[in-house]
């Protein structure tokens, strides 16, 4: 569902979300853009059906007043509508803090576990976590409103604390879920992953960030970042 407005001139399509704007045709030919199809518009008041041959977007009229393209719904039928009471969506209970260092704490476990299986040693690198929530912040923003945001200052910061002459690899995964062993399953399912779990390298330390966002009804959104530093380029 999106708003759209009209004038004598152009239709406008808006993302209410992002605020961002999309003209419907451009110098009378079609415009790219996300939305597809279109089977009704409506206001506070108003009710209309599209019965055109075709309700692709780009091919659409938007001229309300022709009833043989939108198909009113009378005014009368409409007050005799019985509205249905706004229903209210429960906060949620969860414990943000509390869940990212528990999910942290058994990330961190089930790694060390397979190193350790692997015959190889591990070192944790606590501080460089703070960075990575960072650039965890901003792809749960993206992911929400579609706007790309700035990793200039984060990029900046990584290498602030990567030393010449070491190597840092990084990769973000997203969770609608909060189970740490499904989380490393998908993990080693992923090379660049598994490759970070797995990196071999002298003075090579790893990372693991987690930051959690909450919604109604107890939703939550888990980013993990999985990053390894150390000395060499990626293919010494």
């Amino acid at each position: 569902m999106w708003v759209m407005t009209r004038t004598d001139k152009e239709v406008i399509f808006w993302e209410s979300l992002t605020g961002s704007r999309h003209v419907h045709l451009k110098d009378g030919q079609p415009v790219t853009y996300k939305y597809t199809h279109v089977g009704c518009v409506f206001n506070d008041s108003t009710f209309y059906a599209n019965v055109q041959t075709t309700d692709q977007v780009q091919h659409c009229v938007f001229d309300l007043d022709d009833e043989a393209k939108w198909k009113p719904m009378s005014t009368m039928k409409m007050k005799l509508i019985k509205k249905q009471p706004a229903m209210a969506l429960h906060a949620s209970t969860i414990d943000v803090v509390a869940l990212e260092e528990a999910l942290e704490a058994s990330l961190i476990n089930l790694i060390q576990e397979h190193r350790d299986s692997l015959g190889l040693t591990c070192a944790w690198n606590t501080d460089f976590g703070y960075l990575l929530a960072q650039a965890l912040c901003s792809y749960e923003h993206q992911k929400c409103f579609g706007v790309v945001i700035d990793n200039r200052y984060f990029e900046s910061a990584v290498k602030a604390h990567v030393r010449d002459g070491y190597t840092f690899k990084g990769y973000p995964m997203q969770f609608a879920h909060s189970n740490e062993r499904r989380m490393f399953s998908a993990f080693m399912q992923s090379r660049t992953c598994k490759d970070i779990v797995e990196a071999v390298g002298q003075v090579a330390t790893h990372c693991v960030r987690v930051k959690c966002f909450v919604y109604a009804e107890n939703v939550v959104s888990v980013w993990v970042m999985l990053a390894v530093r150390f000395k060499g380029t990626p293919d010494s």
